[in-house]
């Protein structure tokens, strides 16, 4: 609890409300006043074997930001296995011992159910079968049944703690209740799963299998630190699983490598450091030549940095080479066109995307987006209207439709639509900034500094936010001097974009100079037969 403090405190990065108890799990990260310190929950377990639990933190690598909130402890070497023998080991008269990452997320497990059993939630029987649960979770899933799911893995690892994929799957649906901010849930308590299936698959006696689910483990956890904007923690988490992935006996193709390389650049590409995201690309490429996502990512990548030729090749190469019905390249394929003024064969492009999946609503919502651009309002707005009625859920296409509108000066329609989109995601950032400009626009000013004030809170890094407080600011006059340090630092965010964009042009930016620099970045010695990329 706060206690109306005069800098506040943070939990999970959230400022918490003066005088209210909030509960805080295993892994949680409390933050008091100043940023840079702070403090994650535990809970400290007696080893009544005296076994020793070894391991190295994240905070042992030169490239950590040590600024970061992110936990400090990556289970990275045979920790656990020592003091947690398998339930099914052959001594049955010694109660399992479970490491100190297992306690804990037993711990936060059975605060959950006891959450939900106040709610009249109950782990259904089956749980307490551990005969292909996570196959039937998957099903509950599929069937739309999300909260059976969720209650069916919440009461089977209570009854098999031991078993490391479960845990996986548990943090992997914990993490999806935490950005939805459902009650009870936290990307602090999915820290403390993601542990302890570490801690788990870790005590694995099968090198491949350790492998395979450590490398998937550390995978998923850097995309909860991504989601966290702990982003030095998710490069060494990531580093952690392609490094370990590498090393799977039966190579790096048969392990997952290139899915976890394309996850990386995927993220890297989201923060704006398309250099790195090109060379994850083409290092994974390495491993799978025709991977459709890795030349799909290259090909957006190389088309925003102008090299249309380029990107098109790989768009061919994903579609034609990859996967004929590959919808997502067609899509990219598609949009790129439609932006360089090729509005027929972006046509052609949708159809055919469109063809293989009639009601993808990503689409749907691109084609309308491209229609708008080439001037058919009506077309965009059926577009629209027909992704809509296909997936209500699609805040893009509320978004994008909502831009069409205020673009045709309809702005109450445009408000309409936009808040529709910000109902989806409150603290969608680009939803915030366009409503902003939309009440700039109609002289609404306290309204708009409400929604860029917002938006800005949540990315103070948004060049069309920061853009348009300036603008703001010089419309409502008096204040010249802030709106000249916002347009400075907007200009400052668009220019280090173009920089991060030019070096996608440089020379010697093929496969050998790709593999040097990811081998950098990972830290790893480079191959000797690996040539020497030219010198600028």
């Amino acid at each position: 609890m706060d206690l109306g403090s005069m800098n506040g405190t943070w939990v999970n990065r959230a400022k918490i409300t003066p005088f209210k108890e909030v509960p805080l799990y295993p892994g949680d990260v409390v933050c008091m006043a100043e940023p840079s310190i702070a403090f994650e929950v535990a809970v400290v377990t007696t080893n009544t074997n005296n076994a020793t639990v070894s391991g190295t933190g994240i905070g042992n690598s030169a490239t950590e930001d040590t600024s970061s909130s992110a936990v400090n402890e990556v289970t990275s070497g045979r920790v656990g296995s020592s003091d947690a023998p398998s339930p099914n080991s052959s001594s049955s008269s010694v109660a399992p011992v479970w490491g100190p990452a297992v306690s804990a997320a037993l711990r936060a497990a059975a605060a959950l159910e006891a959450e939900a059993a106040s709610r009249g939630v109950f782990a259904p029987l089956e749980a307490l079968c551990s005969v292909n649960v996570g196959g039937k979770a998957r099903s509950l899933l599929a069937a739309g049944d999300y909260q059976a799911a969720y209650m069916l893995l919440l009461g089977s690892v209570m009854a098999a703690p031991g078993d490391a994929t479960l845990w996986a799957q548990l943090a992997g649906m914990e993490r999806q209740r935490a950005r939805r901010q459902e009650q009870g849930s936290s990307y602090g308590t999915t820290r403390a799963f993601l542990r302890a299936a570490a801690e788990r698959f870790e005590s694995l006696p099968d090198p491949a299998s350790r492998r395979a689910g450590l490398s998937r483990v550390f995978s998923s956890w850097a995309q909860l630190e991504y989601d966290m904007r702990n982003d030095g923690p998710a490069r060494i988490l990531f580093q952690k699983a392609v490094r370990i992935s590498r090393s799977h006996p039966a190579g790096a193709g048969a392990s997952g490598t290139a899915k976890h390389l394309f996850t990386w650049a995927s993220r890297e590409w989201k923060l704006g450091d398309a250099p790195l995201a090109a060379r994850l690309c083409k290092e994974a490429l390495e491993i799978e030549p025709v991977n459709p996502y890795a030349l799909t990512l290259l090909g957006n990548i190389e088309a925003s940095a102008g090299q249309i030729k380029v990107a098109r090749d790989y768009f061919k190469k994903a579609v034609d080479t990859g996967d004929r019905n590959f919808v997502s390249g067609l899509q990219s394929w598609a949009r790129m066109e439609a932006q360089d003024g090729n509005i027929k064969i972006a046509r052609t492009l949708f159809r055919r995307a469109l063809k293989v999946q009639p009601e993808n609503a990503f689409v749907l919502q691109a084609w309308g987006v491209a229609e708008g651009r080439s001037g058919k309002i009506e077309a965009a707005r059926a577009l629209f209207n027909k992704c809509i009625q296909v997936d209500p859920k699609c805040r893009a296409a509320w978004h994008a439709w909502g831009k069409l509108e205020e673009e045709a000066e309809d702005l109450e329609k445009a408000r309409e639509l936009y808040k529709k989109a910000l109902g989806l995601k409150a603290k969608s950032v680009e939803t915030l900034s366009a409503l902003g400009r939309l009440e700039r626009t109609a002289g609404n000013f306290d309204l708009a500094m409400k929604y860029l004030e917002t938006a800005l809170e949540a990315d103070a890094k948004h060049a069309p936010s920061l853009q348009e407080m300036a603008l703001l600011l010089r419309t409502q006059g008096g204040a010249d001097a802030d709106a000249y340090r916002l347009e400075k630092r907007a200009k400052f965010v668009n220019s280090d974009r173009r920089a991060m964009l030019t070096q996608v042009k440089r020379p010697g930016y093929g496969a050998a100079a790709a593999k040097k620099a990811v081998a950098a970045t990972l830290s790893l010695p480079p191959s000797k037969s690996t040539p020497r990329p030219p010198q600028n």
